[in-house]
């Protein structure tokens, strides 16, 4: 959660954020509490903001690399849920499918020296089976991803906030989304993924619409295997202390 809103001042760090010198960490989170209206904030409050952000991402850098040397024989695979918006669109930290957001970073790293980048449309629920099969497993069969990352063709996202959800299916170039409205009508669009270059297009609609209409059919009609288990005393003190329970 470091690199989480909202952002503290790394001291050891501020050297590499010369813009950063003079900002005390009350001026910090007072520059956060305006993202709600961020179309009204300054480029200079802006500015602070990512600067901020990229501090922290540099804070976890060194901290994964501190754990990385203290476990020599292991696999790591670093993600995130989401990514983030700093008024591109107009937004903060706003579930959109907007590619600051749905674009995350994916980095597998450990038990061999192969490096590269892959171009498959990978997504979370793939990364049971490829960390099962890297590390010379069969994937459990009830599990929804595949570890042929090359053969996938499309990606899945969603989003429920407090009065709007939207889903969202993708190929490397286009997105179909469906976004409903708390006592409105469902809105449903194509958009373009990128922000150039792709114009609409009327069988690619219908394409990414197909898919997405076969991928709620097959989440309806999936079963999910439910089992009891007893649990301590002490586990339920901490189920409760953080209101589960």
């Amino acid at each position: 959660m470091d690199v989480h809103h909202p952002y503290c001042i790394r001291k050891e760090y501020v050297k590499f954020y010369p813009q950063l010198k003079k900002v005390s960490q009350n001026y910090a989170f007072k520059i956060w509490r305006k993202v709600e209206n961020i179309k009204k904030m300054k480029k200079e409050e802006i500015d602070i903001l990512i600067s901020l952000y990229k501090m922290n991402i540099s804070y976890i850098d060194q901290a994964i690399g501190k754990l990385l040397k203290n476990f020599k024989n292991s696999l790591f695979i670093i993600t995130a849920d989401h990514g983030e918006e700093f008024g591109e669109h107009g937004n903060f930290h706003k579930p959109t499918f907007y590619n600051e957001m749905v674009r995350i970073p994916l980095i597998v790293y450990g038990l061999n020296n192969e490096k590269g980048k892959n171009e498959s449309l990978i997504s979370h629920v793939d990364l049971g089976p490829v960390l099962a099969s890297l590390l010379s497993f069969d994937p459990d069969p009830y599990w929804s991803g595949t570890r042929e990352i090359d053969k996938i063709k499309y990606q899945f996202a969603a989003y429920q906030d407090f009065d709007r959800s939207g889903i969202c299916v993708m190929d490397k170039h286009y997105k179909y989304i469906s976004e409903y409205i708390r006592d409105s009508e469902g809105k449903i669009y194509l958009v373009k993924r990128d922000s150039d270059g792709l114009e609409y297009n009327k069988e690619k609609e219908k394409e990414l619409k197909l898919q997405l209409d076969n991928f709620l059919t097959k989440i309806s009609k999936s079963k999910i295997r439910i089992s009891e288990t007893k649990i301590s005393e002490e586990i339920k003190q901490q189920l409760q202390n953080l209101g589960y329970l």
